[in-house]
């Protein structure tokens, strides 16, 4: 780096420093000094693109303000801070707040006076399914009719948030997610097994009469499944998904 030392010497007869110099003159990293961060993030197998870019950006901001000379110290110093305990408490953080706003968009898609015409005539139409399915099956109807309503969701959520989603059990083929859309096909998915295993009891049923109180029961149940799945299906819609690809380098 002859030119970088000659400009340090010159300077320095000014009284500028070699660290004032550093930040004046910030320089940008080689794609050689950029592969050893990403060597380490990919070492952490980090699950969500969210803490995935922001580690890189912030390994990269600070490494631009360090001498090439101070280079690997530094990146020493940023490993031992960011360890694998604190890049998954920043994982679980991250999980909880998302959670939290999937949760708020759910109810804000369930207030049906922002509806629009044509969510209302959609909302309309499941409703009459759900009520032709029990006048055919009674219970059992509106379950299987809701288990085919979440296998719909999940396949719309993974047209929409499904691109840079790894379904293979190897480690070395995950690559990080978007988190809501992984919350989303997670909530989804979840309702879509739970739904199954009610299914199934109620196929062991048999041809025994549920009863008034039971019949009762099953309605208030499959209505308060009913509106989370839409409300999920909604959330998956109208979320809007931020790139899903590393950032460039």
């Amino acid at each position: 780096f002859p030119d970088d030392i000659g400009k340090v010497q010159c300077q320095k007869g000014h009284g500028q420093t070699t660290d004032q110099l550093t930040i004046n003159t910030m320089r940008k990293l080689s794609e050689i000094e950029i592969q050893p961060i990403k060597d380490r993030l990919d070492s952490l197998q980090i699950a969500y693109l969210e803490i995935y870019n922001e580690l890189l950006d912030h390994y990269i901001s600070e490494l631009e303000q360090k001498s090439p000379f101070d280079f690997h110290q530094e990146l020493e110093h940023l490993n031992e801070t960011f360890a694998w305990s604190v890049v998954k408490k920043m994982e679980s953080d991250l999980e909880k707040n998302n959670h939290k706003q999937v949760a708020k968009m759910q109810w804000e898609c369930l207030k049906f006076w922002n509806f629009s015409a044509n969510e209302a005539i959609q909302f309309l139409v499941f409703i009459a399914i759900l009520v032709a399915s029990f006048l055919l099956k009674d219970i059992e109807g509106i379950f299987i009719s809701l288990s085919l309503f979440s296998i719909f969701g999940i396949i719309l959520a993974l047209k929409i948030h499904g691109k840079g989603i790894n379904f293979s059990l190897r480690v070395k083929n995950q690559k990080p997610v978007n988190c809501i859309s992984k919350i989303i096909l997670m909530r989804l998915g979840l309702i879509y097994g739970c739904l199954s295993w009610f299914w199934v009891g109620l196929s062991n049923w048999g041809n025994s009469t549920p009863g008034t109180v039971v019949t009762f029961l099953g309605i208030l149940i499959a209505s308060i499944v009913f509106l989370y799945i839409a409300s999920l299906i909604k959330v998956s819609i109208y979320f809007k998904k931020p790139d899903v690809s590393i950032i460039p380098i």
